[in-house]
């Protein structure tokens, strides 16, 4: 159903064009049922098969054969790339700041995971470079106290 601005009527979940759209998420639906657009969208939120038939009256068995089809599995896959490319955004951003963190390990494990990155993303025309900041101290065993114990 379409509410009376042409968008979304958030009593069947379904917007325009047979689109969900829940947060940031958005998926074709349109040759799904409403139900088994429900019974993807509890799974996506962690809910057993058994308290998924709870809550829309189905049999779990019901519930079971509708996760596993794979309209419905591609749904989920979806879903979960859609969250990927979300938190993708925020691990850059730390990575970022990590390039002026205070501890050379930090900054040189950063810009290393930077440019591994950038590698991947273009093989055929990435270079090499190679980051070193400053010394770094090498790993050592603790030292013994004067008991002969380690800390």
């Amino acid at each position: 159903m379409e509410s009376a601005d042409g968008g979304r009527d958030r009593r069947d979940g379904l917007g325009k064009d047979g689109i969900v759209a829940k947060g940031q998420q958005f998926a074709t639906v349109s040759a799904l049922k409403r139900r088994d657009v429900q019974i993807a969208e509890l799974s996506f939120e962690g809910y057993t098969a058994a308290e998924i038939a709870g809550k829309i009256s189905l049999s779990v068995s019901q519930v079971r054969r509708v996760l596993a089809r794979d309209d419905i599995k591609q749904l989920q896959k979806d879903h979960a790339m859609t969250l990927m490319v979300q938190a993708s955004s925020k691990a850059a951003m730390v990575l970022r700041e990590q390039l002026d963190d205070d501890n050379p390990w930090i900054r040189q494990n950063a810009a290393s995971r930077i440019l591994d990155f950038v590698r991947s993303m273009d093989k055929d025309t990435a270079t090499t470079v190679m980051v070193s900041f400053g010394s770094m101290p090498q790993p050592a065993m603790p030292a013994p106290t004067a008991d002969g114990d380690v800390d």
